[in-house]
C-alpha cells in the first residue's frame, strides 16, 4: 500500500494578504499532466488473489505436405502466462478550516477533485513507465520525426503484429511531430491531412491520428538517459490491467492539524503490465 499526504494549510500563498484570485489560481488549480484513454489496455478478470494472469499460447508454425495424406506434422502446444499485480495507491489532501474559511468559494469539492486526480496519476504514471519494456526500440537520431513514428510501426508489421496500433508520446515528441507537419512541403503535408495535428491537444491527452493511428500525448512518458521514451503499440495486446477497486474517495475530520481539518483521501486498487513485450515498440528521441 502506498499512501500520500498533501496538506493545504494557511501558508506560503495563504500566509498573504486575502487574494481570491490568488487563491483560485495556485491553491486550488493543480497542474496535472493531460489523461490518455484506457481503450487501448486490456482488463483482465482477476480471482481469488491480487494477481491476474493471462494465458499465452505458442506458435505451432505451418502446416506441412504429407506423402500419404495421413501423416501429419506433430506440433505440441506451449503456453506461458502474463501476470499483473494490483495494489493499493492513495493520497490524502487535508484543507485546513481556516482555508476554507476565506476561500472566495466553496473549495471542498476541488480538493475532493485533487485527491481523485492523484489517483488517475498514479495509473497514468504506470502505464507510461512501461513503453520502455518492449523486445525492441526504434530510436531517432534527433528530434522526434514521421518517418521515426512510420518506422516503429514498420517494426511492429515486420514481427507480425496485427493491428490495430497505438502510439503514446511525451508533449516534446509531438511538438517536434507538428514542426514537421507546418513546414515540409511533401503533397502528404501540404494536402490539408494534418491540419488538426497543429491544434493544441490542451489537457486530453489525444494528439490526433498520424499515418492512421491514434497517437496519445502525457508528460508521464519517462526520460532517461537524454532520450523521451514513447512508444507505438499494439491495442489490447502489448499492455493489461487489472483493476481490483477503480478510484474512490473518502472524507473525515481530523482535529490534531491546528485549527481542525477536513481530509479528502483518494485510493485506487490496481496493477498494469505487459502482456506481449514483441506488441511494443519503443519510440525514443532526444530530451
Amino acid at each position: 500500500m502506498s499512501i500520500s499526504t498533501t496538506d493545504l494549510a494557511d501558508s506560503g500563498v495563504l500566509g498573504t494578504a486575502f487574494n481570491p484570485s490568488l487563491l483560485e489560481s495556485e491553491a486550488l488549480r493543480e497542474v496535472r499532466p493531460a489523461l490518455t484513454s484506457r481503450s487501448f489496455i486490456r482488463f483482465l478478470k482477476g480471482g481469488a488473489t491480487n494477481v491476474a494472469a493471462l494465458n499465452k499460447y505458442g506458435d505451432t508454425g505451418e502446416a506441412a505436405v504429407t506423402t500419404d495424406g495421413l501423416d501429419f506434422a506433430n506440433a505440441t502446444l506451449s503456453d506461458t502466462s502474463a501476470t499483473v499485480t494490483a495494489t493499493i495507491q492513495g493520497q490524502t489532501v487535508a484543507a485546513t478550516d481556516f482555508l476554507v474559511a476565506i476561500s472566495a468559494h466553496e473549495i471542498l469539492g476541488d480538493i475532493s477533485d485533487m485527491a481523485r486526480d492523484a489517483c488517475l496519476e498514479t495509473f497514468e504514471d504506470d502505464v507510461a513507465a512501461l513503453m520502455n519494456d518492449g523486445t525492441n526500440d526504434t530510436v531517432a537520431a534527433g528530434p522526434l520525426t514521421p518517418s521515426d513514428f512510420l518506422a516503429a510501426v514498420s517494426a511492429l508489421e515486420q514481427v507480425d503484429m496485427p493491428g490495430p496500433y497505438h502510439g503514446y508520446i511525451h508533449p516534446q515528441q509531438a511538438g517536434e511531430l507538428r514542426n514537421v507537419f507546418v513546414t515540409s512541403g511533401a503533397s502528404y503535408y501540404t494536402n490539408d491531412k494534418t491540419k488538426d495535428l497543429v491544434k493544441p491537444f490542451e489537457d486530453q491527452g489525444y494528439f490526433g491520428s498520424v499515418f492512421n493511428v491514434p497517437v496519445w500525448v502525457t508528460s508521464c512518458v519517462d526520460s532517461a538517459s537524454s532520450q523521451l521514451e514513447g512508444a507505438v503499440f499494439v491495442a489490447q495486446r502489448g499492455i493489461g490491467a487489472y483493476i481490483v477497486r477503480d478510484t474512490r474517495v473518502a472524507m473525515e475530520r481530523d482535529e490534531s492539524i491546528s485549527g481542525g481539518a477536513t481530509e479528502f483521501s483518494a485510493s485506487i486498487f490496481f496493477g498494469v503490465g505487459v502482456l506481449d513485450a514483441a506488441a511494443i515498440q519503443g519510440l525514443f528521441s532526444a530530451d
